[in-house]
């Protein structure tokens, strides 16, 4: 896909995010596609599931984190394969907001997900294009079930 057609409405560019991240084994994600889709600025917070303060970061201090990950004995061997369920998206002006529920695998074609949560996106609409200002997420886990209303 091309920057203008990944950018051009809310879905296209939570589509374009899934599809960037998502990686065959021995393979990084696409990196390329996903750094223009977000804004200078931007930040990447995952769930911090040890209990300690949320790890607030760059695009670039993502892509060096999800790069070790790759690269560690035992996990080159296995892709990412992560896709969206449903979501829920609420807009006010330039601003929207996505609960975006989704499910990781290994493979696309692994029978059953190893993980499920919950991306919350916010974008700005600027210069004609969706831009990615943060994503924020947390995972399903027994004390922290995704709720009815996030499910198809």
């Amino acid at each position: 896909m091309s920057l203008q057609t990944d950018t051009q409405s809310i879905q296209a560019i939570i589509n374009a995010l899934y599809e960037a991240i998502s990686h065959k084994p021995r393979k990084l994600p696409d990196w390329q596609r996903m750094k223009p889709l977000f804004i200078d600025g931007a930040r990447i917070i995952p769930p911090s599931l040890e209990g300690g303060p949320p790890q607030v970061m760059t695009f670039e201090e993502f892509v060096e984190r999800v790069s070790e990950s790759v690269h560690k004995a035992g996990e080159a061997d296995r892709g990412f394969h992560e896709r969206e369920l449903t979501n829920h998206t609420e807009v006010f002006g330039n601003v929207a907001h996505v609960w975006s529920t989704y499910e990781s695998r290994y493979t696309a074609e692994d029978p059953e997900p190893f993980s499920r949560g919950i991306n919350s996106f916010q974008l700005l609409y600027h210069s004609g294009r969706w831009w990615v200002v943060t994503i924020l997420w947390d995972v399903e886990r027994p004390d922290n079930a995704i709720p009815e209303r996030y499910l198809p």
